[in-house]
């Protein structure tokens, strides 16, 4: 049935951020279809729970808001505590640091009735940029930073069905048609983040387990968020940091169990590393250094999957 939508947010120590996201949804123009508001609070010690109490008293009219305790830290755990919790609801997932588009809400429900078998909807990422991040996030050169630790994700101007050459999306902007939670099962809670850690793969590994069900998933690129750009997200130790992380995590999603670390890898390792150290230029040096970083993630990827 096509007549109820609640929009999932699991937050972590995020309360400013978490109640502007708030906010947006209940500015963005309302559909016909009956809506409301899932918050997971995901370990939260920083008065979240106490925010989420008084919402609704602080902003008359806004759309109806529930909200979920979740002690265990785990970003795949609130998931699937709030999953479990909606059985009959179509869901759409939007993460704490998020703006979304003012159409956000009636461009789903448009989606949902335009393509009713599409199990899984999934729409565009934009960076929220604001003029005040670096120059070298926009630059097009041969050592440009990829992919940059702002989510950006879209897949041109038209709606298309994704099929396996696509690049597929992250969890940030997904909406799940009813029952997908049932058929599929749930977030891999051996995966995703742990409080403000860098790991993830547990949205991958979500929206590929769709397409091994032959789940449909429709790209609607007028359903739109933009990602909160976070300045100390363009430090070179988190840029190192994500890049260490998000390869051992896709490694630990693709790589057949038990594989030995690939004799390339250590040549690919090696040859960066020379660039590194004989590299007179800034903007190359960093790139090499971002390589080696995601190399020795895919290395600890393969460690991490002989030795569990």
């Amino acid at each position: 049935m096509l007549n109820k939508l609640c929009v999932v947010i699991c937050s972590h120590q995020r309360q400013i951020l978490l109640q502007k996201t708030l906010d947006y949804l209940n500015q963005a123009q309302r559909p016909l279809l009956e809506l409301q508001i899932c918050v997971v609070a995901n370990a939260c010690g920083d008065g979240t729970q106490q925010m989420l109490e008084r919402y609704h008293q602080d902003h008359p009219g806004s759309i109806k808001l529930i909200w979920l305790d979740e002690p265990r830290a785990g970003k795949s755990i609130a998931l699937n505590l709030a999953l479990a919790h909606l059985p009959d609801w179509h869901i759409a997932l939007v993460d704490d640091d998020h703006r979304v588009d003012s159409q956000y809400l009636v461009q789903i429900e448009q989606a949902l009735l335009a393509w009713p078998n599409a199990d899984l909807i999934c729409g565009r990422i934009v960076p929220d940029w604001d003029g005040s991040e670096p120059n070298w996030v926009h630059l097009k050169s041969d050592y440009a930073i990829y992919p940059l630790p702002i989510p950006d994700y879209s897949l041109g101007a038209k709606p298309l069905v994704l099929a396996n050459q696509h690049r597929l999306p992250g969890g940030g902007n997904l909406v799940l048609r009813q029952g997908l939670f049932a058929k599929v099962g749930g977030f891999s809670e051996d995966l995703g983040p742990t409080g403000h850690n860098l790991c993830g793969g547990e949205d991958g590994e979500f929206v590929s387990r769709v397409m091994a069900h032959q789940g449909i998933i429709q790209y609607t690129p007028e359903i739109v968020q933009f990602h909160y750009v976070d300045p100390e997200r363009l430090r070179l130790t988190y840029l190192l940091s994500k890049a260490f992380q998000r390869s051992c995590s896709v490694v630990m999603l693709s790589s057949p169990l038990s594989s030995p670390i690939p004799k390339y890898l250590w040549r690919k390792l090696l040859s960066y590393l020379f660039h590194i150290l004989f590299s007179l230029h800034w903007p190359k040096t960093r790139f090499y250094m971002m390589r080696c970083a995601a190399v020795a993630g895919e290395m600890c990827g393969y460690y991490r999957q002989r030795r569990e």
